[in-house]
């Protein structure tokens, strides 16, 4: 019985193959010059070092992010595409491996690597994947032509690489059913797709030099189209494969909601070092590992697509930020230029201000760009310049004079506290949280009825806390998410002083920006506190036994989750607890939800000024709500509170929807 085996350079001549090594060099020869060349662009000694610092750590996201597909898989149809693409050319790479190891490495020592049981089903399963991954480039292909989705953005280039690949896709099944027509064997029957075409070819059997020159034609040509491909990868889209894989490995792993801290002012005032430069504004302002995240973005247009910006008419896109950023670096890099990027017009100011620091685009991307680090950047440089609104300079002034947002008096809080009845700190008294009531319930009518219910569950479940008054300062959360990073940590610090002070160990804040701020970003600068969202809070205290709800409310509620809660800290189930157990309430959900909820604009500082769009940000979140048909839109932060009660009044829905933060949910329900 003969055994199956794969005959290597059957039908070609021996100048061919030596013209296809000689190829095969000087395609490898120029890949590794430009890839050289792409290297240089991040410093190839900083690479080789990030790498070795950081691989190691990052290999769970490569793994899971790059191998499997994490992120991608999070979204249809792009899903399928990449999938279909990704793993099909996985295969097909590997399988040409094996053949350069049968043919190549192993032949001269007398193995044969590719026969028997081990050649046929190597068979099978590159004519599988070969028929995915050609299905996946077919797909992609017509997605672009035909479907158009609004988000996706192709060029020249992209048509070239997608021809390209189904070009090498189908000579190499047209290839193997022409060499079957010409020699068949017992096998061919594994060869599921090359067997088939060659039922098709045999018609033509009977002039075999016509088969035999179609089939060297199209061999040497499938050869020098694969080799083309990969010599211009590092100046093709191509290039993001090992762009992404590198980001993948050198992305630091921070908590969503945290952003950069570009230097230390506690440090800088007991140095006396105020030498620092904020902000970006030129190219060579752009790190290394920062030029790496830029040059891995597939401008898949996946970031756009979630965009509330974006589907808001602002002038933002994500994606053409980052492809912007990227053309720009490479083109000053290449010319040495010092151009300023916002003279170059390679940034707009517009585009900036415009987002709402929500994190959808970084959530969503499948290669881990941090867009905001680019944009939270930009901003401080503008800050920095004063090249601020009116607006923006007075939300600074404000925290500069009153240490809060509104420009109202500090003593004010000591009225409020007042108000609500609630504990305040008595020094020497003994208590087990601080709950903090943040700015917006402190000095907005409306947004105090939070705190009010908050007080009244906590009275209800006997929690031992207190509040700070006046000794309670904004976060920094606002001017922070603006660029003024001096101003933000100067706010930190005292509140991180009182809080030492007052002893505390707990807090509770039912504003999600407090509670990302001093959870993730106050660590940093010495204040390391065991932070609850009210939502975890209330939670806990159904767990516990300690609040018991009675009165019904026979009523549909859709939950708001906000960005900063459910995003940022992967805080999604406790809220939805909190209103299951209020008797009576049902819990539907909006289209945009979980981790992957839709902003309701107030992020990012933006609800102290006014940014250029065609529809609110709000009133498109409140039409998810609408069509939920729900009586009650709960929420869980005061700017939600008030920013969707707005919406609500500006469009008359105030009859069939009303707005509640699950706290005043809950108090109803007592």
């Amino acid at each position: 019985m003969t055994i199956p085996f794969r005959d290597n350079f059957v039908f070609i001549p021996d100048w061919m193959v030596t013209f296809l090594y000689l190829s095969l060099t000087a395609a490898t020869i120029v890949a590794i010059y430009l890839f050289y060349n792409r290297f240089k662009i991040y410093g190839i000694r900083r690479l080789l070092k990030g790498l070795s610092g950081s691989a190691k750590t990052n290999m769970d996201t490569f793994v899971k992010g790059g191998l499997l597909q994490r992120k991608v898989l999070l979204r249809n149809p792009g899903a399928l595409i990449h999938v279909l693409i990704f793993y099909g050319t996985v295969a097909l790479f590997i399988g040409t491996t094996l053949v350069f190891f049968d043919a190549d490495l192993l032949k001269p020592f007398g193995i044969k690597l590719l026969q028997g049981d081990l050649y046929l089903y190597y068979k099978v399963t590159l004519d599988v994947f070969g028929v995915v991954f050609i299905l996946g480039v077919l797909y992609a292909t017509f997605r672009r032509v035909g479907l158009k989705p609004s988000y996706l953005h192709s060029t020249k280039g992209d048509y070239v690489i997608l021809l390209g690949l189904l070009y090498m896709g189908v000579t190499g099944f047209v290839l193997e059913g022409l060499r079957l027509t010409l020699k068949p064997v017992p096998w061919a029957g594994w060869s599921v797709v090359g067997n088939e075409l060659s039922k098709l070819f045999a018609t033509y059997a009977t002039n075999p030099d016509l088969l035999l020159g179609t089939y060297r034609a199209l061999w040497a040509a499938h050869a020098l189209v694969a080799f083309f491909m990969v010599a211009s990868i590092p100046y093709s889209s191509l290039y993001h494969i090992p762009a992404a894989g590198l980001n993948m490995l050198l992305a630091p792993k921070k908590p969503l909601g945290r952003m950069n801290t570009p230097f230390n002012l506690k440090t800088m005032m007991e140095t006396g070092n105020f030498e620092v430069k904020v902000g970006f504004n030129r190219a060579d302002d752009i790190g290394w590992d920062r030029r790496v995240m830029l040059d891995s973005c597939t401008n898949c247009g996946r970031c756009e697509a979630v965009c509330p910006a974006t589907a808001a008419g602002r002038p933002l896109s994500p994606r053409k930020l980052i492809q912007d950023l990227d053309r720009f670096l490479l083109s000053e890099v290449r010319t040495r230029g010092t151009k300023d990027v916002f003279e170059s017009e390679a940034v707009n100011e517009d585009e900036l201000w415009s987002c709402t620091s929500c994190n959808a685009c970084v959530y969503e991307c499948p290669v881990y760009i941090n867009q905001l680090d680019f944009i939270y950047e930009f901003r401080r440089s503008l800050v920095a310049a004063n090249r601020l609104d009116e607006y923006k300079n007075r939300l600074l002034l404000n925290e500069a004079t009153h240490f809060n947002p509104y420009g109202i008096s500090p003593s004010e809080r000591d009225v409020v506290v007042e108000e609500l009845h609630a504990r305040k700190y008595q020094e020497g008294a003994r208590y087990e949280y601080v709950y903090w009531l943040g700015c917006a319930s402190t000095f907005d009518l409306r947004a105090r009825s939070i705190a009010k219910s908050m007080i009244k569950i906590m009275e209800k479940a006997e929690v031992s806390y207190i509040v700070l008054g006046s000794g309670e300062k904004c976060t920094g959360d606002p001017v922070r998410r603006l660029g003024e990073e001096g101003r933000f940590q100067e706010l930190a610090l005292q509140n991180i002083e009182t809080l030492k002070k007052v002893g505390a160990k707990k807090i509770v804040t039912h504003c999600p920006h407090c509670f990302n701020t001093i959870k993730n970003e106050y660590p940093e600068l010495g204040g390391r506190f065991e932070v609850f969202h009210h939502s975890e809070f209330i939670s806990r205290l159904m767990d516990e036994g300690k609040l018991k709800l009675s009165r019904r409310l026979e009523l549909k509620a859709a939950l708001h989750d906000a960005c900063y809660v459910a995003r940022g800290n992967a805080m999604v189930n406790e809220p939805r607890n909190v209103l299951k157990a209020v008797p009576g309430l049902q819990v539907v959900e909006m289209k945009d939800n979980r981790r992957r909820t839709f902003c309701c604009g107030a992020g990012g500082a933006n609800y102290w000024y006014k940014a250029k769009e065609k529809v609110a940000i709000s009133k498109l979140r409140l039409n998810q709500a609408m069509r939920t048909e729900a009586k009650i839109l709960a929420v869980e932060c005061p700017f939600c509170t008030v920013m969707m009660e707005d919406s609500v009044k500006a469009t008359d829905a105030e009859s069939s929807l009303t707005v509640r933060d699950i706290a005043e949910v809950v108090a109803e329900a007592l």
